[in-house]
């Protein structure tokens, strides 16, 4: 007997050499009738699998957190974040040292809360966020307003007007999404880069402010070993097991998908889904499923991918390309139930939701081997509390109108949202403008007691003053009674991408420290670049666009990273050009283009990094031998990349919008950009970064000016 084992995916005949005393053939432990030939070969006929159907993902339950943002927030457990020194050989941007890994909390999200009594003087604060790239990101709110959300690196946010408190308590609280240390171990040392956050300071006044922070629920001891130390991190519901199956989650919102925040008034922050969905894949049959996420890119948010408690996916809804995760069989219960958990964070009031999720057979197949379910702890009130939501208040503002002119008239609309189990106290809500903006009504607005998911509609109407300078600017609304506080951005374009220049991209050979390209001091030489052709003003001619190369001197501001800056320009033609690079990867986002006739059309755009070779997107501009660092000249071969988009050449442009979730770190002259980024179906928790000699933090890069062609 000759017995064989094997996969197929539909019918098809077979043919075998076996010796002449071979009468009989089994195939996956069944007979087969067979009959032998002339020259000695068996041929036998193998059945293809039988017609499969997958459950929709239906009767979706949602979950609304991140209370710790907000003012009131309990975090009296939490460890007091006070190290005054780091075994990590990079130096922190102030003290105390707020690295997380120093904490004991070594992947997944991390929450801070700085506290300090204001007095006055405080206009800000500086924050270095470092979550890796191009997925890692970073949130801040101040007494609950949001400041806004970048990806890895350093921002300095201005307090909204009415937000800051002088004389009492006020409270930062930043949530940093922590993708994964690099793998890249010696000689380049990558993998020491601290996630957490590198920076923490106020701006306008030296006031002393205390850390708290708190990660991954019992931190190097995790509760959950048999999900591993990299299958949670410190979001609330991670805390409190909301991934896990068994989590009672029925006293949470019935919703359908594709589901959107905004229409439930709930401002940017943290949300859970939940599912459950029963298979019974016929016995004898191998079908590998993933997970679909589906969504216009133009939303800009995280998703954690929960399956039976285990992190399968990362998912980057503004980056992609990944919109499918493998569900492996043993995790997956291919006969059973299964419990599905995807926590997002919306980076914006207009981010906060998630697209259709649906499942996906990668292929069926007729054969298989026998998979055993791993074993794994479901939810349990005594290792993870109690299930109830956090009882919160939640502000939200939204406006028809984002872009500013001067001299406008904006409508801005609030709803005040009691997402509790118990009843809220009457309170008021004012709204708060920057100096020179009128606010109508000025005083505030009473609100009745608000039962369980019940809410206030709030309008405002607001004047803003001609004469503004490009940049952004915020609103604020504030609940004088619980505390909490919401926020609405505005902008108001820069007249030339040069307006926008913010990195050092390139340095002199003999003053190599006066450039930081990538955040690690690694900089462009001008020598190598003049010997390339790339001279201040040249005109560079590049995948059919001129640009014109920045007239900056070296050590001067000379490219824009990008993060959703509006750039004012006049042209028409059919494709719209980048000039630049990115480093720690090559990340996309999506950006908008706006007409004059008042419509908008979105695009993708990246450029690759310029460690490396470029991508089937990207056209090489120049190659130069060698890279300023901070010890002088690495000899490395790096890149500057030109990439275009189309536009749509019947409309006359007026401004645009640079990509918003990339990490544009500096490079040289482009506008804003983004490149393209994939998490394959690697460890969860884990990021991949291609081998630098030297710690070097996340960013994408643009640099040159947009020209239309």
């Amino acid at each position: 007997m000759l017995a064989l084992t094997g996969d197929t995916s539909a019918t098809t005949d077979a043919q075998v050499f076996a010796p002449a005393n071979v009468s009989q053939v089994t195939w996956n432990g069944r007979p087969v009738w067979s009959s032998r030939h002339q020259d000695g070969s068996l041929t036998f006929r193998l059945t293809g699998p039988p017609p499969l159907s997958l459950p929709a993902l239906t009767n979706w339950k949602f979950g609304y957190e991140s209370a710790e943002r907000q003012p009131g927030f309990d975090d009296s457990g939490w460890i007091t974040a006070d190290h005054t020194s780091t075994g990590n050989p990079n130096a922190p941007g102030s003290l105390p040292v707020l690295y997380q890994d120093d904490y004991g909390f070594h992947s997944g999200d991390v929450w801070y809360r700085g506290h300090f009594t204001g007095t006055g003087k405080e206009t800000g604060i500086t924050l270095d966020g470092q979550g890796g790239s191009p997925a890692g990101s970073w949130s801040a709110w101040l007494n609950g307003a949001l400041l806004g959300t970048q990806t890895s690196g350093s921002h300095t946010f201005t307090f909204p007007a009415g937000v800051a408190r002088t004389g009492a308590g006020n409270v930062v609280a930043v949530l940093v999404h922590n993708a994964g240390h690099e793998e890249c171990g010696a000689p380049c040392g990558s993998f020491q880069n601290p996630r957490g956050l590198r920076t923490g300071q106020l701006t306008g006044a030296t006031t002393a402010v205390t850390w708290k922070i708190q990660g991954n629920l019992g931190g190097e001891t995790p509760v959950d070993p048999a999900r591993g130390p990299l299958n949670t991190g410190g979001l609330y519901g991670a805390r409190h097991g909301w991934f896990l199956p068994g989590y009672p989650d029925s006293s949470w919102q019935n919703t359908t998908l594709p589901d959107r925040w905004s229409s439930r008034g709930l401002p940017a922050g943290v949300g859970w889904y939940r599912t459950s969905f029963d298979l019974n894949l016929p016995h004898g049959t191998d079908v590998p499923i993933g997970l679909q996420i589906s969504d216009q890119p133009t939303y800009r948010y995280r998703a954690e991918i929960y399956v039976n408690g285990w992190l399968l996916g990362l998912y980057a809804n503004d980056l992609g390309p990944q919109h499918m995760f493998s569900l492996p069989t043993g995790i997956l219960n291919p006969n059973g139930h299964n419990t599905v958990a995807i926590a997002v964070t919306g980076s914006d009031a207009a981010g906060g939701g998630l697209g259709t999720v649906k499942l996906v057979p990668y292929g069926t197949y007729s054969g298989g081997v026998p998979v055993k379910q791993v074993p794994a702890p479901s939810w349990s009130q005594h290792t993870y509390g109690s299930p109830a939501q956090p009882s919160q208040v939640n502000l939200a503002l939204s406006s028809p109108t984002q872009l500013l002119h001067g001299n406008d008239t904006l409508t801005v609309n609030g709803k005040l949202t009691n997402s509790g189990a118990t009843s809220t106290a009457a309170t008021q809500v004012r709204l708060a403008a920057p100096d020179g903006w009128t606010v109508s009504p000025a005083d505030p607005i009473a609100v009745s007691a608000l039962p369980p998911g019940g809410h206030a509609d709030l309008q405002w109407t607001v004047h803003v003053p001609a004469g503004l300078t490009a940049g952004s600017y915020q609103v604020a609304a504030t609940d004088l009674g619980g505390g909490t506080a919401g926020t609405a951005t505005f902008a108001v374009p820069y007249p030339k991408i040069a307006d926008a220049f913010s990195n050092k991209g390139i340095s002199d050979d003999a003053q190599p420290t006066t450039g930081d390209f990538d955040g690690a001091g690694y900089s462009f030489s001008a020598q190598a670049l003049a010997a390339a052709g790339l001279t201040p003003g040249a005109i560079v001619r590049a995948a059919g666009v001129d640009f014109t190369w920045p007239t900056a001197t070296p050590g001067q501001p000379d490219n824009a990273p990008s993060n959703g800056q509006l750039i004012a320009v006049s042209g028409q033609g059919s494709t719209l050009g980048f000039l630049g690079a990115s480093n720690s990867g090559s990340p996309s986002g999506t950006g908008t283009v706006f007409y004059t006739d008042g419509t908008t059309d979105t695009f993708s755009a990246g450029l690759d990094d310029f460690w490396f070779d470029p991508g089937a997107e990207n056209t090489s501009v120049a190659a130069m031998p060698y890279v300023n660092s901070p010890t002088g000249r690495y000899d490395h071969t790096v890149r500057i990349f030109a990439t275009t988009v189309p536009i749509n050449p019947a409309k006359r442009v007026e401004r645009w919008r640079c990509p918003g979730s990339v990490r544009a770190r500096p490079a040289i002259p482009p506008p804003c950009t983004s490149s393209r980024w994939e998490l394959p179906n690697e460890a969860p928790g884990e990021s991949r970064e291609r081998s630098r000699p030297s710690p070097r933090p996340s960013g994408l890069s643009p640099t040159a000016s947009r020209k239309f062609a």
